[in-house]
């Protein structure tokens, strides 16, 4: 149950300053003993849970928005934008430029 906690924690506040410690201050537990159960329930550390979801909602922000990288970064979580794109691209294998125009077409067509 802590680690599903964990998880909606994550989904509602990754845009804030979020690390584990955080998340463990935040619902009251250890950091370490967090880590370990949230990586047995999901598979994932907290970091990679918190990089995922901002990711997510970078790649929704590419596609929904003419927000420069900087403001997406930004509005994802990321106070470096430098940072974000490495994160970015080590998560979907290209830039956030290039997913933008990659994929804005394919979005504008499913719509």
């Amino acid at each position: 149950i802590l680690s599903e906690m964990a998880d909606k924690y994550i989904r509602t506040a990754f845009h804030h300053k979020l690390n584990t410690a955080a998340i463990a201050e935040a619902l009251n537990c250890n950091a370490d003993y967090l880590g370990r159960i949230y990586h047995r329930a999901f598979g994932i550390t907290l970091t990679e849970a918190i990089n995922n979801c901002r990711i997510n909602q970078a790649c929704k922000l590419l596609l929904d928005s003419t927000k420069n990288i900087d403001e997406i970064a930004r509005e994802s979580g990321y106070d470096d934008p430098c940072y974000f794109r490495r994160v970015f691209k080590k998560n979907k294998g290209i830039n956030p430029l290039k997913y933008r125009s990659l994929y804005s077409m394919l979005h504008l067509i499913t719509e």
